[in-house]
């Protein structure tokens, strides 16, 4: 087994990176979007905005994403219970796409990953 840093350099441009962040409304509610971007080459594949996302809507997001089939060949994702589900593995698996979960509280994997 290859070291992650050593992995994140060899596969870079068959992988994605996928995470949600937060961002506050005015009425101080939360917006969840989710990002999907290339790790070689920095570009936004696709975002999306909810409320409150769910599995499914996650896997519409990537369906989304690769409307004529291009998918990675790896997805990077944390330890969301949304990319965890047995829905959400299951549309990887089905689409040929290997999950690469990041470890639990892991600060250096940003600063490993940007290098």
């Amino acid at each position: 087994m290859q070291p992650w840093k050593t992995f994140l350099k060899n596969h870079q441009s068959d992988t994605w990176a996928t995470d949600f962040f937060t961002v506050p409304t005015l009425t101080f509610n939360l917006l969840y979007v989710l990002v999907i971007v290339h790790h070689q080459s920095r570009k936004i594949i696709h975002f999306g905005v909810k409320t409150n996302p769910t599995a499914e809507w996650t896997i519409q997001q990537f369906r989304n994403a690769t409307p004529y089939g291009d998918v990675p060949k790896y997805l990077i994702h944390d330890n969301d219970t949304i990319f965890r589900s047995k829905a959400f593995q299951r549309f990887l698996s089905s689409s040929d796409i290997r999950s690469k979960r990041t470890a639990y509280r892991f600060p250096l994997a940003k600063q490993l990953s940007m290098n």
